[in-house]
């Protein structure tokens, strides 16, 4: 029963030497791989195209010039929910308000 044991130990603790057991790294790797050129594909060309109507809304709403009341009076008047524009100031005051940081919303949430 010791020696059993023992063996099976030691198979235990061999080197991964084979490509089945590198197989979820490969996997990983090409998802990861797959993700990104989704997502470069998704970035490129993103200023060729200018701001929608909503888009340009959204920058008016979000803009950090104004007040958090101003702002806050503006949310409460349109029929998205307060938390979607308290997340878009957010990302205006980072990014800024320009049409790249518009697009750039809806693409980074889409990826």
């Amino acid at each position: 029963m010791l020696v059993a044991r023992i063996k099976t130990s030691a198979r235990l603790k061999k080197p991964l030497d084979s490509a089945a057991d590198l197989a979820p790294i490969h996997g990983l790797l090409a998802a990861s791989g797959v993700l990104l050129l989704g997502s470069a594909l998704r970035l490129y060309g993103l200023d060729r195209q200018s701001a929608w109507a909503d888009e340009i809304t959204t920058l008016l709403i979000t803009d950090p010039a104004l007040t958090f009341a101003q702002f806050w009076q503006l949310v409460l008047s349109d029929v998205h929910p307060p938390l979607y524009y308290l997340l878009l100031r957010y990302w205006s005051a980072v990014l800024g308000q320009s049409d790249v940081a518009a697009h750039c919303r809806a693409q980074y949430s889409g990826s």
